[in-house]
């Protein structure tokens, strides 16, 4: 899973940015089609912290607090 996850993170990051999306609510509302993008990237930061991959878990937790709004 983390595998997959990992892979998955750097294209919200991009489809973000081009999209000009700003909070996880309207990311969810413009592209969500199984899991709400918060809850998919709360477990990649555990998953990530559980591994020792500081550099990853620091991408995603500063995503979090970003676009936790």
């Amino acid at each position: 899973m983390r595998a997959y996850l990992s892979e998955a993170f750097p294209k919200f990051i991009s489809k973000a940015e081009q999209e000009n999306v700003k909070t996880f609510q309207e990311y969810d509302d413009k592209f969500s089609i199984h899991y709400q993008c918060k809850e998919w990237l709360e477990v990649l930061l555990e998953l990530a912290k559980e591994d020792g991959d500081d550099k990853l878990g620091g991408a995603v937790s500063a995503c979090l607090a970003r676009m936790d709004s």
